[in-house]
């Protein structure tokens, strides 16, 4: 008669480490901006960015974590949605002013922007954005991620560099 441990297969191998499969979580390595074992976890619904990494012995570690309101979520995830390149004012402006963003309302809020250049409203249609830009630029600096405005076309994601004490 066979016992128990012979009729038992082996336990398989231990699997590779890997992110958990989770559809409301978003994890992206942003190469350019964050170390190779480096990502940001993004979960949208509640507002939560953390930047993660793996440790020497491939442990997973938590740098850093900060909780955006629903419109600067928008718009972090606007800048994401167009990195490694710029995200056109557009974009952003169609990200601010809309929950369900569509090439047509894209297309509507270039032509908007190009009224207001013409007008000379720019700075009153930008100026919402804007301020709220500031704190999502605030928000991502310990990140080590930075917003680059670029004149006359939108906004990019670049490395922060370091300044006052992190500099030394």
């Amino acid at each position: 008669m066979k016992g128990l441990l012979d009729v038992m297969p082996p336990p398989p191998p231990p699997a590779e480490p890997t992110l958990p499969d989770d559809p409301e979580m978003r994890y992206l390595s942003l190469a350019g901006l964050l170390p190779e074992t480096h990502r940001l976890a993004i979960q949208r619904d509640l507002g939560l960015v953390a930047h993660l990494y793996a440790n020497a012995e491939g442990v997973p570690c938590l740098q850093h974590v900060q909780w955006f309101m629903p419109i600067e979520m928008a718009l972090v995830l606007a800048l994401l949605g167009q990195y490694p390149h710029y995200c056109p004012y557009e974009v952003l402006l169609a990200h601010f002013t809309s929950t369900r963003v569509s090439e047509q309302v894209i297309e509507r809020m270039r032509e908007q922007a190009y009224e207001a250049r013409e007008s000379g409203e720019w700075d009153a249609l930008m100026r919402p954005m804007r301020n709220v830009l500031s704190r999502v630029r605030l928000k991502l600096r310990p990140f080590g991620i930075a917003i680059a405005s670029l004149v006359e076309v939108g906004y990019a994601l670049v490395p922060a560099r370091p300044r006052g004490r992190e500099a030394r």
